[in-house]
């Protein structure tokens, strides 16, 4: 029997592409292994209850919740003292010194952060700019660490080899990602969202990347030109009131015919999925991509 500890910080937040990787994976393993002990490490109370508990399963929560403090000082003390075998890291990075008696293994999902501006726009917000920087050192300077790496894609492994010189080919298992069960079923409880009818849906996001003030122009110059009877459904992006998406709808004759949402729930993304006539995911750069799964399995 192995005691293996798990980063489940992802996976207790407003959970995205990396925290709903993080809940259903620690939901199957909880499912298929009742042999090995499994300690799941988080750094704030699990509010949804996704986190599996009881028998060979123990949740742990760890102070102080400063990302890079937690990762690199709290969890690997904690790790050594709860004597696990095996640590794995699921959310791009991984402490950079830990027991030599335990094994670790990261879940880097792509290599976006090594990619040069010249590819596509980084984002101007600063968390977002200093999580950038801390994920390309963190991993450069791990990677010699790792004894495995779990990755998503094949283009997302060809990708991290070049990066990252210290591992080779054989240290990384693509394992591809898949929606959810309840993604693909139709439960008569789910609330339809109160948009007109047929509307066209994006998930948003601040990110460049994600391309979400293009969706906004190329909608704003069909209605123009008449050409799209649709509205817009942009959900998702935080704070959206003060930001530069909101502001440039705001100024628009079609100002009525965009809405944006706040950070929504499994059961209220899914409604919007089987509510869209159109859903857009014009991204320039994922190592996955969990929305087009998610939205045609809906």
């Amino acid at each position: 029997m192995l005691t293996i500890g798990i980063d489940g910080r992802f996976a207790v937040r407003q959970r995205r592409g990396i925290g709903n990787y993080s809940a259903n994976l620690l939901r199957h393993l909880a499912r298929i292994d009742e042999t090995n002990r499994y300690i799941i490490y988080v750094d704030r109370e699990d509010e949804e209850n996704v986190l599996p508990r009881g028998g060979n399963f123990t949740v742990k929560k760890l102070f102080p919740k400063d990302y890079a403090f937690w990762e690199q000082i709290i969890l690997p003390l904690q790790a050594a003292l709860d004597r696990v075998d095996l640590l794995h890291c699921i959310g791009n990075t991984a402490p950079r010194f830990l027991h030599p008696r335990i094994k670790l293994i990261s879940t880097i999902h792509d290599a976006i952060f090594f990619r040069g501006e010249d590819l596509f726009p980084i984002s101007t917000d600063p968390l977002q700019r200093r999580m950038r920087r801390y994920r390309q050192n963190n991993i450069r300077r791990s990677a010699s660490r790792l004894s495995r790496v779990i990755t998503v894609s094949h283009h997302s492994k060809e990708a991290l080899l070049s990066y990252l010189p210290s591992l080779r080919p054989e240290m990384i298992s693509v394992i591809p990602l898949a929606p959810k069960e309840e993604f693909c079923q139709f439960p008569h409880e789910a609330a339809a969202p109160s948009f007109p009818e047929g509307y066209v849906f994006a998930v948003g996001c601040r990110e460049p990347r994600k391309n979400t003030m293009r969706i906004i122009e190329a909608f704003l110059e069909l209605k123009a030109e008449k050409a799209i009877p649709e509205s817009l459904v942009i959900a998702g992006v935080s704070d959206w009131r003060k930001s530069a998406f909101f502001k440039r709808v705001a100024v628009s004759p079609h100002a009525n015919s965009v809405f944006f949402t706040d950070y929504l729930s499994e059961s209220e993304l899914r409604a919007h999925y089987r509510g869209a006539k159109i859903f857009l995911y014009p991204s320039l750069y994922e190592g996955f991509g969990f929305p087009p799964l998610e939205a045609m399995a809906c």
